[in-house]
């Protein structure tokens, strides 16, 4: 068998061979800045290449109108003025987006190392258990290189910021905006299903936790969050 000898290496080969990937990032420290470069600085594409593609003066209005009801005058303003700068709008979108998956997979190394303590011969601390949610999250490099081509090929200026999540089911049903379930269908999303396997199968190259404990701790999160919204969506 052909050994993992690089983090470059280990990004090819987690999507047909990940048992191997997993088994050497166990016992190999730092290879997780690649994930983390590659997540991040695709995500910042996706949102350059849409800011590039969309009517910006259509994007404000569309976003005023729908806020217009919670913002004062000078919020407002201040809005429109931000908004028409698009070096601004390209920062502050890239930075939300950026920590948004640094809180992501925070949360989720939390969970896992939590997780984790039910086997006694574990020795993965947070921060590794960080590093490896940036390996499960490499799915999403595919997504927003997708959402990357769909603006390029965008046939109007006046697309939805849906097109950055062109995996969640609001955006394949093109759920209107204003619909009140789509917050709820703009989360689930096709890659989570990658993500959960990739999760599943570092949990058994990294703990001796026997498979049906580790589908569960892989499975719960998302299935205990999405169940909770449709019973508040529902009720």
């Amino acid at each position: 068998m052909e050994a993992v000898n690089n983090p470059f290496q280990a990004c090819r080969d987690i999507i047909l061979k990940p048992n191997r990937v997993f088994a050497k990032i166990r016992v190999t420290d730092n290879w997780s800045w690649i994930p983390f470069l590659l997540v991040t600085g695709c995500a910042i594409l996706s949102v350059y290449s849409y800011l590039t593609a969309v009517d910006i003066e259509w994007l404000r209005d569309s976003f005023l109108a729908l806020t217009a009801n919670d913002l004062s005058p000078a919020e407002t303003k201040a809005i429109r003025d931000m908004m028409g700068q698009g070096s601004v709008l390209l920062f502050s979108m890239s930075v939300g987006m950026v920590i948004k998956l640094i809180v992501f997979n925070a949360i989720m190394a939390a969970y896992l190392n939590m997780c984790s303590k039910a086997d006694d011969e574990c020795v993965q601390g947070f921060t590794d258990w960080f590093g490896f949610c940036w390996w499960t999250s490499l799915p999403l490099v595919a997504v927003s290189l997708m959402s990357c081509l769909l603006t390029m090929f965008a046939q109007t200026g006046q697309i939805s910021q849906l097109v950055l999540e062109p995996t969640s089911l609001a955006y394949i049903f093109s759920v209107d905006i204003n619909s009140a379930w789509f917050g709820f269908l703009g989360s689930l999303k096709l890659e989570y299903i990658w993500i959960i396997y990739l999760t599943t199968v570092g949990l058994n190259q990294w703990t001796s936790l026997s498979m049906p404990k580790i589908y569960r701790i892989a499975l719960a999160p998302y299935v205990l969050i999405w169940s909770l919204w449709l019973l508040i969506m529902l009720f």
